[in-house]
C-alpha cells in the first residue's frame, strides 16, 4: 500500500502520513460562516426581494464579444439531500453586466434531469454576505443568470434541489468484481479501471489529464474526510507516476491497483473507498454529476478562482427560501395572515416554502401526495415543516417523474403541533 511505500521512505521514529481508505468519521468539510444577518433583517431581506417582478431573460445578442471564462466542477451526494461541490470566485474590477450559465454532465443518464442552479453571493474579506438575487431561466438545458454586478467580489455556489441527484437509498445487489487471479498474477479488472477513469475525468477540473494538488486534494477529501496536507500529495509524487509536478491518469490508477493487489482477498477497505467518491457497488458513478460553468462580464475581464469541495447546505437555504418569495406566489395558512406557504413553479422544478412572520415558532404540515407524475427531494411527498419566528424554511421540492408526460400539483397545508 502507499502506506507501506511512505514507511520505507522515512525513518521509523517519524509518522508518516498516509492515503488511508475512508471510514466512518464525524469529520466534515469545510463550511462557510452563515449569512451575518440577525432574524429580523433575515425576514425583511425576504420581503424587499418579494417586491421584485419576474422577467424573462434571453442571451445576451453580442455575447461573443463579452469576455467568458469556463469552469468544471462536480457535485458529490452526501447524506440525504445535501451535497458537496466546487464553488467559485468572481473578481470584477470595475460594474459589468453578467451572463452566467450552468450545465450538469451527468456521467450516468439516471442523472440527466438532475436540475442544477447558480446563486451568487457578495463576499467580503473571504466570507460570505449577503445574497444577490437575480434573473434567471433555463434555456436549451442551461441554467442562466443575467444581472448587473457593481465592482467587488463574488461567490457563486451552484444548487440542486435533491429531487433527482441524492445519495442513494439502496445499494445495488449486484456486486462488482475489484481483482481477478491471486498471488504475483492478481491484477484490477477492466471494471474497476473503466470506473476510475470516470472518477479522474470528475476531478480533473482543467482538463488538462493529470491531477494538481488542488484537484486531488478534492478526490483526498472525497476518500477520506479530510483535507490533504502537502506532506501526503509529496508522498504522492514521490511513490506515483507525475508529469509536471502532476499525478498522471496512470498513477491514480496505480494508487487503487496497489491497494487491491495488496490483499486481493480482502478489498473492504478499497470499496470504502469507492463509495466515497461516489460509485456504487456495480462502480456505476451515480452519486457524481460534472458540470460545467461560464462565466461571461461586458465591461470587464472578471477573474475567476475555484474553491475545494465546500458543504453549502446552510447559506443556500437561506437564498433558496429568498428565491421561492421573491418569484413565487403565496397564501395563508390557517387564515394566518403572518403565516404564508409560498409557492414557485419554475421552469423545471415546483418549490414549495413556508414564511413564519409571527413571533413563535411554528409547525406545518404539507401534503403533496395527490399529485401526479411527481418525485420529491423526500422519501415521500408528505413532510412536516418546523419554522422559527420571523424565518421561512423549505418545504419540499417537486419535480416531473417521467419528463415526457404531464404533470399536476396538489398540495395541503394545515398547522401541527410542535
Amino acid at each position: 500500500s502507499l502506506a507501506s511505500i511512505q514507511e520505507q521512505k522515512r525513518p521509523e521514529s517519524a509518522t508518516s502520513p498516509k492515503i488511508s481508505p475512508r471510514k466512518a468519521s464525524t469529520a466534515s468539510l469545510p463550511r462557510e460562516r452563515s449569512l451575518s444577518v440577525s432574524r429580523k433583517e433575515s425576514i425583511s431581506s425576504i420581503k424587499k426581494s418579494s417586491s421584485q417582478t419576474k422577467l424573462s431573460i434571453s442571451e445576451p445578442k453580442n455575447l461573443k464579444s463579452w469576455h467568458n471564462t469556463c469552469k468544471k466542477g462536480c457535485l458529490y451526494a452526501k447524506d440525504r439531500c445535501k451535497f458537496s461541490c466546487q464553488q467559485f470566485k468572481l473578481d470584477l474590477a470595475t460594474a459589468s453586466a453578467v451572463w452566467i450559465t450552468i450545465c450538469p454532465q451527468p456521467i450516468v443518464k439516471e442523472l440527466a434531469n438532475t436540475d442544477l442552479e447558480l446563486f451568487i453571493f457578495k463576499e467580503e474579506d473571504d466570507e460570505i454576505k449577503e445574497y444577490i438575487p437575480s434573473q434567471n431561466a433555463y434555456i436549451k438545458g442551461k441554467y442562466c443568470i443575467k444581472t448587473d454586478l457593481r465592482s467587488g467580489k463574488y461567490r457563486l455556489i451552484p444548487y440542486t434541489s435533491g429531487c433527482i441527484f441524492k445519495q442513494r437509498t439502496t445499494e445495488s445487489k449486484s456486486v462488482a468484481k475489484l481483482v481477478k487471479g491471486s498471488g504475483d498474477s492478481a491484477e484490477i479488472t477492466q471494471g474497476l479501471i473503466d470506473a476510475l477513469h470516470h472518477s479522474f475525468d470528475a476531478f480533473d477540473l482543467d482538463g488538462n489529464d493529470l491531477l494538481r494538488y488542488e484537484e486531488f486534494n478534492n478526490y483526498y477529501i472525497r476518500a477520506n474526510d479530510e483535507e490533504c496536507d502537502l506532506e501526503t500529495w509529496e508522498h504522492v509524487a514521490e511513490a506515483y507516476e507525475t508529469k509536471d509536478g502532476e499525478l498522471t491518469r496512470n498513477g491514480f490508477i496505480a494508487i487503487h491497483e496497489q491497494e487491491a493487489i495488496d490483499n486481493p482477498d480482502d478489498v473492504s477497505e478499497l470499496w470504502l473507498t469507492l463509495h466515497g467518491i461516489g460509485l456504487n457497488n456495480s462502480l456505476a458513478p451515480d452519486e457524481i454529476c460534472p458540470f460545467i460553468v461560464e462565466i461571461n462580464t461586458e465591461d470587464c475581464e472578471g477573474h475567476v478562482e475555484t474553491t475545494s469541495l465546500r458543504e453549502n447546505a446552510d447559506i443556500l437555504d437561506r437564498a433558496v427560501c429568498a428565491n421561492i418569495v421573491a418569484k413565487g406566489t403565496s397564501k395563508a395558512i390557517s387564515d394566518l395572515k403572518d403565516l404564508q406557504l409560498w409557492t414557485y413553479q419554475a421552469d423545471v422544478r415546483t418549490s414549495i416554502a413556508v414564511l413564519n412572520q409571527m413571533k413563535n415558532p411554528m409547525a406545518v404540515k404539507i401534503d403533496c401526495s395527490e399529485s401526479q407524475n411527481c418525485v420529491s427531494n423526500i422519501d415521500d411527498l408528505k413532510c412536516t415543516v418546523k419554522i422559527k419566528p420571523e424565518e421561512a424554511t423549505v418545504g419540499i421540492h417537486l419535480m416531473k417523474e417521467n419528463p415526457a408526460k404531464d404533470w399536476n400539483i396538489v398540495c395541503h397545508e394545515e398547522l401541527d403541533q410542535l
